[in-house]
């Protein structure tokens, strides 16, 4: 974890160099005005004309993107079922399954004169999984991992994660080659995880239902840094890629609820906690940009696969298992977005 320290420190001095370099850069290739890059227009369509609608005025634009996301998470087994016959079957660890689910992205941004983008995101998922395992034919019982009953002959657990993330980021495309176009990104990322875990076993000893609920509300924020890479097939297509590091400070606040075994009550334990937690989220895709009317506005398409890795998330199977106290699951988002844009 420290060497992931280190190599966040360098990309933020590298990202601060590039846009120190990249705001002492002219555009040479940009024209002085719309007339001049009508009349003036090469027989090849370069990445600098690609980029000219947004780094010689001054503009705005707004987005939608619709997500289809997977979240998963580190430490969310269920428990083990244990064979009859040891000598022909296995034991086995029972995971929480999840789906992809719909969520989406509302973004909008401002367009200088000197090339920089001003940028603000917000991305809303929530998502419910749930499994149910009862007693196959081969088995004697089932041990879960987050009530108190030692041998079950059922067992639920339900997993809520609500994800609102807002991002406020500056940009600036610092090399603009004939086909290429690299853009440094840096800014700010906060918001909000929270996940509810809720849970019954059956005792198998006398059929008795005990239930385990758990509550994570969380809050973060930090630094981002990271850059944009565009490869222009033709006039109107291009393939990117998105990779981005953020280390937020991510405020726990944990509690649980546990019924007791002997049927007594329930125990409440509650925890809060804080951490340095990094994030990498990534992209890629393919997007078709055209401008209209003199490029009085242009609209933008684009269909990427993303990924964003939260580390130190699972603070929930702290409560009641003690050996996962130094070993904190971490939360993965994948799937595909899909988004339209407007310029004007």
């Amino acid at each position: 974890m420290k060497n992931l320290y280190v190599f966040f420190i360098f990309l933020a001095a590298l990202t601060l160099n590039s846009t120190v370099f990249a705001m002492d850069q002219k555009y040479e290739s940009e024209p002085k005005d719309k007339f001049t890059a009508k009349q003036s227009k090469p027989l090849k369509y370069t990445s600098s004309e690609y980029e000219y609608n947004v780094s010689n005025r001054w503009g705005a634009y707004v987005y939608a993107s619709l997500i289809y996301w997977q979240p998963r998470e580190k430490d969310l087994e269920l428990g083990e079922l244990s064979p009859t016959n040891t000598a022909t079957d296995k034991f086995q660890i029972e995971t929480l399954s999840t789906d992809f689910d719909l969520g989406f992205k509302v973004g909008i941004g401002a367009i200088f004169r000197d090339g920089w983008l001003l940028n603000a995101e917000y991305v809303r998922l929530h998502t419910s999984n749930s499994q149910k395992v009862t007693l196959p034919s081969w088995a004697s019982g089932f041990t879960d991992y987050w009530t108190t009953v030692v041998t079950d002959s059922e067992f639920y657990l339900c997993w809520k994660l609500d994800y609102d993330i807002l991002t406020l980021d500056i940009s600036r495309s610092s090399y603009i080659g004939e086909w290429f176009i690299f853009q440094i990104i840096g800014g700010l990322k906060g918001g909000w995880i929270d996940q509810k875990i809720n849970t019954y076993a059956i005792d198998s000893s006398n059929s008795n239902r005990f239930n385990a609920d758990y509550k994570l509300n969380s809050w973060l924020i930090g630094p981002k840094v990271g850059f944009t890479t565009k490869f222009l097939l033709c006039e109107t297509f291009r393939f990117f890629t998105n990779l981005n590091f953020s280390l937020l400070y991510q405020d726990f606040n944990n509690k649980a609820s546990i019924d007791r075994n002997d049927g007594s009550g329930s125990n409440t334990i509650a925890q809060d906690t804080s951490y340095i937690v990094p994030n990498i989220d990534t992209a890629i895709g393919f997007g078709w940009r055209k401008a209209f009317q003199n490029d009085a506005w242009i609209i933008d398409l684009s269909a990427s696969y993303d990924i964003n890795y939260y580390f130190s998330q699972q603070q929930l199977r702290r409560l009641v298992t003690k050996e996962f106290a130094s070993d904190i699951g971490a939360l993965a988002l994948q799937g595909l977005t899909l988004t339209a844009k407007i310029e004007f």
